[in-house]
């Protein structure tokens, strides 16, 4: 599954692939845009509830859950 979200900020927008790997339960985000937002997010793994909390600086990160 993939989704190609868009944070808007202050007359800019900032795109991030979001994608993830059902098989090796990975999530990753990654820019596609120059411009970069630094987010918090907070994912959590349904049915599991394993939840994560990441600082998301505009670097790609791939999270394991």
């Amino acid at each position: 599954m993939t989704y190609a979200g868009m944070m808007i900020g202050q007359g800019d927008s900032v795109q991030t692939l979001i994608k993830w790997d059902d098989e090796a339960k990975r999530l990753t985000l990654e820019p596609t845009t120059k411009q970069t937002a630094q987010r918090k997010f907070k994912i959590e793994l349904i049915p599991d509830g394993v939840t994560k909390e990441i600082q998301y600086t505009g670097q790609r990160v791939e999270l394991k859950f």
